[in-house]
C-alpha cells in the first residue's frame, strides 16, 4: 500500500528523504509518493483526498485554518528561519544585518502572501533593532532564494534544516544573530475521514513517538 505525502518544496527536499528512513525501518513502508507545491496547493491536497498527510511548518501568527477535529496534527520538530548571507573572504557575511540607511542591505524576499514571507514580515514589522533592507529579489522557493544567496547577490532567512550543511562547509554564514531568527514547528496533519491500515499505523507509530 502506498502513503501518499504533500509537503512544500524545501521539506520534501530537506527533511522528508531522511525521515522517511527512519518510518520505513520501523514500519516496513514499502511505497511511497510525495506531492510537493506552495502551502496552500498542500493543504488543498490534504483537504481533497489527494494525500494521506500533509507536511509542514507552522507558525502561531500564521495560522493554517485547519479545523483541529477533522483534520488532527502531530509535532515531528522544530526548525527556524536563519538570516544568512554568502561570506566574504575572511568568513564574515557579505551582507550583515541590520545593514545602514546609506547602505541597506540586497534581500532575497519570499512572495508576501507565502507562508515564509509571512512569517519574515512579522518579524520586519517589528526588528529586534532598526535595519535597512532594500528587496532586491522575489520567490516563493526557499531552494531558489538560497541559490541566489549562494550566488553573493544579497541576504535572506531560510529554514536552518535547509542551509546546516551550507553552513557546515562555510558556503554560507549567519548575517545576523539569534535575536533575527525565526522559530517554526515541523507539523504532520491528516484527515480522519481518510484511513488505511497504512495510514493508522504510521498515525499510531507516531502517537507513540511523541509520548516518550
Amino acid at each position: 500500500e502506498t502513503l501518499l505525502f504533500t509537503a512544500t518544496h524545501s521539506i520534501a527536499l530537506d527533511f522528508f528523504p531522511v525521515w522517511l528512513h527512519e518510518v520505513e525501518f520501523a514500519l516496513g513502508v514499502k511505497s511511497s509518493r510525495m506531492i510537493a507545491g506552495n502551502l496552500h496547493d498542500c493543504v488543498q491536497n490534504l483537504t481533497e483526498g489527494e494525500s494521506d498527510f500533509l507536511i509542514c511548518y507552522t507558525h502561531p501568527q500564521v495560522p493554517l485554518l485547519l479545523n483541529a477535529e477533522h483534520y488532527p496534527s502531530l509535532l515531528l520538530g522544530h526548525d527556524e528561519l536563519i538570516p544568512v548571507s554568502a561570506p566574504d573572504a575572511q568568513g564574515n557575511p557579505i551582507y550583515p544585518l541590520p545593514g545602514a540607511a546609506d547602505t541597506p542591505l540586497s534581500y532575497m524576499a519570499y512572495a508576501a502572501n507565502s507562508f515564509l514571507g509571512r512569517c519574515v514580515d512579522l518579524l520586519l514589522a517589528q526588528p529586534p533593532q532598526p535595519c535597512w533592507l532594500v528587496r532586491y529579489y522575489e520567490n516563493a522557493l526557499a531552494e531558489a532564494i538560497k541559490a541566489m544567496i549562494m550566488a553573493r547577490h544579497g541576504m535572506a532567512w531560510l529554514p536552518h534544516n535547509s542551509v546546516r550543511h551550507h553552513l557546515a562547509r562555510g558556503e554560507l554564514v549567519r548575517a545576523g544573530s539569534s535575536d533575527w531568527n525565526i522559530p517554526l514547528r515541523l507539523m504532520l496533519y491528516r484527515s480522519v475521514e481518510k484511513t488505511s491500515p497504512a495510514v493508522e499505523s504510521l498515525w499510531q507509530f507516531l502517537l507513540e513517538k511523541t509520548k516518550k
